[in-house]
């Protein structure tokens, strides 16, 4: 074996230590290195995550406003087409003092004003001549009708429509009346 010197020896050691010192030191920094590039990687993965996220977003919203850009320029020929159309119709029409078309004739003849008619002098109202419902006589409607009320007395029999007979048997009439067919016939009432 090979002797070494103790100034050897102490250099040798001097230098194994440093070494190790220096191992130790970059071991430490190897280590915080490692834990800084995880951390990164963490990091890195986040923000590329958060990137993917807003991207999807703005697609979304890219796609969004195209569909409506598109469908306002649908619009906007619609009313472009409109308005050409409108000019269209504005060029060929009539001047606005022409009204043929609207039902004026500018050779009609004019118009006359009519007079309100005025009644006759001479006319005078008639005198209402009611038949009665009741008792079929005239100069009294029902309401007023002495039959009705009972004041005629006398027997009452029945008598089917149509058939001919004596309205009433009673002695304050006393006349044979004979019933029309086309006359309503009289109520009897029971009391």
């Amino acid at each position: 074996m090979v002797s070494l010197k103790d100034s050897e020896l102490e250099n040798l050691t001097s230098v194994h230590e440093t070494e190790s010192k220096e191992r130790q030191h970059v071991v430490s920094k190897l280590k915080s290195v490692i834990v800084e590039n995880e951390r990164l990687k963490n990091d890195n993965s986040k923000l590329s995550s958060e990137i993917i996220d807003q991207d999807n977003f703005l697609n979304d919203k890219i796609n969004v406003l195209l569909k409506e850009k598109e469908n306002l320029e649908i619009v906007i020929r619609q009313f472009t087409k409109s308005s050409t159309i409108l000019e269209n119709m504005v060029f060929n029409s009539k001047e606005s003092f022409n009204r043929e078309g609207l039902g004026y004739n500018a050779n009609a003849p004019l118009k006359k004003e009519v007079k309100n008619p005025t009644p006759p002098k001479n006319a005078s109202p008639k005198s209402p001549n009611p038949n009665c419902s009741y008792c079929n006589r005239s100069g009294h409607i029902s309401i007023y009708c002495k039959a009705e009320e009972c004041e005629f007395k006398g027997k009452y029999k029945w008598i089917p429509k149509g058939e001919i007979s004596k309205k009433f048997d009673d002695k304050k009439v006393g006349k044979k009346k004979i019933v029309n067919a086309t006359k309503k016939q009289p109520k009897f009432h029971y009391h």
